[in-house]
This record gives structure tokens, C-alpha cells and sequence, in this order.
């Protein structure tokens, strides 16, 4: 367990500040709340860059690297933490270099960025209602459900959900365009839709279940088979009702806050939505009388399964053919605390501390744990690999993420720290100890 750098608190998880470096508990997360030396540029939203492809746009200082070794402390409010790793250099049939001066590769930056944090609820209060005859009704006076369908629902449930979706795909694609970057597709997984209406029926809101489970465990849990990152929007009406021919607009604004107002989340939300490496979408939404919940997953999807990732008895399997624009990279494994009630008030996820890198004999990572695959084929556009999940760090969840190096020549118009290495995979395991 960590301490705050500010308060002293001690915290699992601590926020990483990407404008000072310091290490902060969930109160002390912002720069205002940790006297931030660098408070200036927090308080300054960048400017809108107006290309998605310029060479060179970033310089990324070695000065900025997180070694793996101190991985233990990573947690932005918006990202992961970089960790390097590098391992031996050598022909065979592995597509790498040969350099028999040193044992393992100059140092190589590798991201994971997952969706971080979510947006705060807003509200609203709504006007007194008025029934049919004109008379003002208090908030406590029911509307007769036949009313309130007449005035205020423009379809069943189902189409409300669509033509939101629809409307916030077509958002969405939009802000890409401008930044000149390619547009997601739109693919129904139903998992953030269950997300979204998990929040409203349990009465909660956050990436964190009331249990303490993260968005990362229902991703693989309900079939997911990609890399996803959660972003999540709440709006509440105070004083009167949802208004169902609302919830669209409603919605969609709140996708807008995410990209022009998000400096609360450290422009997580943004960073994500237009993150050039994300190229599918998966969209939820629900609402109750008085609450709406918005689930956005964005996906890296750059591979095509020829055996989907699984795992049987710990030993993790998975084989396919990745995109001609990436090229295949390498393998971590990551760890994150079991369920906790304290992660239910977080306002971002991650999927925690690097426990191993996996790759064959002779090669080795560096300041981090090596794991030998018990299958490793690979070239730069096809593998199919085999290892066993060790749970060195006892019960919690272990997620296998696969890397690949972005060959595309798109850039990140805000974040550069997305440009080199894309996921293409994260897979939760959830180790439970018997008791």
C-alpha cells in the first residue's frame, strides 16, 4: 500500500499527477488539492490540434519513463503509467534483432492506457410538471403513467436506446473528423449496455461496482476478446422527472463536456474518445425517473482471432492475425487487488501493477518478472501463444494484455503517450482463494 505524497494517506491505488509526478489518495487526486507547482498548466485546456497524422507533432523525453521496477506506484487519473521493458535481442522466428553486444534491448516505452475517470454527475432541476388539463401537479403528485407516456416518451425503451446510440456514434465521429481521425464503428456487444443498466438498477455510479469490481472483470467475464477503456457520463434531474425525448440530446451533451470540459478528469474521457488507436465503439445507456447513466467503451480491435483467447486451468491461450497498419509487440501481465468497497469511490480504474512479461528462452525482461510461454509462434503479423497465469500476488484479477507497435502513422492530437504501442487485448482472470 502506498502513501499520499500530500496527506500522508495511505491508498492501494494512488493517482500518478501527469503536471507534478507526485503520487496522491482519491482526495488529494486534482492539482488544486495538492498545491500543484504545475497548477498553471492544469488550469489551461490545450489547444485543438487540427491534424490526426503530423510527423514528429510530439518529442517524448526519456525524462517521462516510469520503469517497470516502480510500477507499484503507478495510477493517473487518466492513464497507467509506462512501463518499459526490454528483453534479448536475436534472429530465430521471432522477427527481432540481432546484437550479441548486450543481453537485452535498449529501453522501450510501452503504454496501456485505459479509460480512466468518470464524469462527474451533473443536475438539473426540472420545471414543475403540468398534466394534460394544465394544472400544475407538485413533485410528489404522481403523473398518471398514460400521461406521462404521451408527453414524454417518443418510442418504447428500445428505440430511445437506439436512436441515442445512433446519436452519439454520429457525435462522436464527428469530433474525430475534425482532428482528422478516422471514425469508429459501432459494435453491440451489450456489455456496456449491462454496465449502464447495472448502475441504475443497484443504485450506483462508477466504474467500480458496489462490490468493488472493475469494469475490466465484466469485460472479459460477459466475452469481450479485445482492448476496451471505460468512460462513463451521469445526469440527474432534481425537482421533477426524465424526460424521455430528452435523453438523446442529454446524452450527447454529455459526450461533448467529455471532450471540451474534462479537465476534473485530467482529460481522461477526451483522450480516450479521441484516441486514434480506438477504432470500434460500444454504447450504453439507461435511465430510471429521475437519473441517466451513459456507458461508453471504446475498443482497439487490430486483430482477427483464429483461436480466441481463453483460459483453462490457468494456462492462457489465444492465436491470431493482427492488422497490416500494427505490428505485433509483446506480452504483460498485470495485477490489480481483489474487490474492495474502498474502490467503489474511486473516480477512475486500472488495471494495476505489472507482475510479468512473457516471452521465450533466451530472452528476458528487465526489472520485471519473466514468465516462458508454454507455446510461442510469431512473426509480425500472425501469432499463436500459449502460458500459464502464475498468481504470485494471491487472490485478485490477473488480465493478459498484448501489445503491438502502431505502424499506422496516426498520432494522438492531445496525448502522446498513445502513439507508439496500441493494446489489442486485455483478459481478466479473477483468482479467488479458497476458503
Amino acid at each position: 500500500m502506498a502513501r499520499c505524497d500530500w496527506c500522508g494517506k495511505n491508498t492501494y491505488l494512488p493517482y500518478k499527477c501527469r503536471y507534478c509526478g507526485g503520487f496522491f489518495c482519491e482526495d488529494c487526486r486534482l492539482p488544486p488539492n495538492h498545491d500543484c507547482k504545475n497548477i498553471e498548466d492544469w488550469k489551461t485546456p490545450p489547444a485543438i490540434s487540427q491534424t490526426g497524422r503530423s510527423e514528429g507533432m510530439y518529442r517524448y523525453a526519456k525524462t517521462h519513463w516510469i520503469q517497470a521496477k516502480r510500477s507499484r506506484r503507478s495510477g493517473k487519473l487518466k492513464k497507467i503509467a509506462a512501463f518499459i521493458f526490454v528483453f534479448l535481442i536475436g534472429v530465430l522466428a521471432y522477427n527481432v534483432f540481432e546484437d550479441s553486444n548486450t543481453g537485452y534491448l535498449d529501453k522501450i516505452q510501452v503504454f496501456r492506457e485505459v479509460a480512466k475517470i468518470s464524469h462527474l454527475g451533473e443536475t438539473e432541476t426540472s420545471p414543475t410538471p403540468v398534466s394534460e388539463d394544465g394544472t400544475e401537479v407538485s413533485p410528489s403528485t404522481p403523473v398518471s403513467e398514460e400521461k406521462t407516456q404521451s408527453k414524454n416518451q417518443l418510442g418504447t425503451g428500445e428505440e430511445i436506446i437506439n436512436k441515442t446510440v445512433n446519436q452519439v456514434l454520429n457525435y462522436l465521429n464527428e469530433e474525430r473528423k475534425k482532428r482528422e481521425l478516422p471514425p469508429v464503428e459501432l459494435m453491440q456487444t451489450g456489455i456496456a449496455q449491462f454496465r449502464a443498466e447495472d448502475m441504475i438498477q443497484r443504485d450506483y455510479f462508477g466504474h467500480y461496482d458496489p462490490e468493488g469490481f472493475p469494469p475490466f472483470h465484466y469485460y472479459t467475464k460477459m466475452g469481450g476478446i479485445y482492448a476496451m477503456e471505460e468512460n462513463c457520463g451521469y445526469y440527474r434531474v432534481i425537482g421533477g422527472s426524465t424526460r424521455y425525448n430528452e435523453i438523446p440530446d442529454k446524452v450527447v451533451d454529455s459526450v461533448r463536456r467529455m471532450i471540451y470540459n474534462d479537465s476534473l478528469s485530467d482529460w481522461g474521457h477526451r483522450d480516450s474518445l479521441l484516441d486514434p488507436g480506438n477504432n470500434f465503439v460500444d454504447i450504453g445507456v439507461s435511465w430510471d425517473s429521475d437519473e441517466m447513466v451513459l456507458v461508453i467503451h471504446m475498443i482497439k480491435k487490430h486483430v482477427e482471432w483464429i483461436n480466441p483467447p481463453e483460459v483453462e486451468n490457468m494456462l492462457f491461450s489465444a492465436a491470431g492475425k493482427i492488422d497490416r497498419n500494427v505490428e505485433f509487440y509483446g506480452v504483460l501481465v498485470y495485477y490489480h487487488p481483489p474487490p474492495s468497497k474502498e474502490f467503489t469511490n474511486r473516480h477512475s480504474y486500472e488495471l494495476g501493477d505489472v507482475v510479468a512479461g512473457v516471452i521465450p528462452s533466451p530472452y528476458y525482461y528487465k526489472d520485471v518478472e519473466t514468465w516462458r510461454p508454454v507455446k510461442w509462434r510469431q512473426t509480425d503479423h500472425e501469432f499463436d501463444i500459449s502460458f500459464r497465469i502464475k498468481p504470485v500476488k494471491g487472490e485478485g484479477f490477473y488480465t493478459v494484455v498484448i501489445f503491438v507497435k502502431n505502424k499506422s502513422g496516426l498520432k494522438h492530437p492531445y496525448d502522446p503517450e498513445r502513439n507508439d504501442y496500441w493494446s489489442i487485448l486485455d483478459y481478466t482472470v479473477y483468482v479467488k482463494t479458497e476458503e
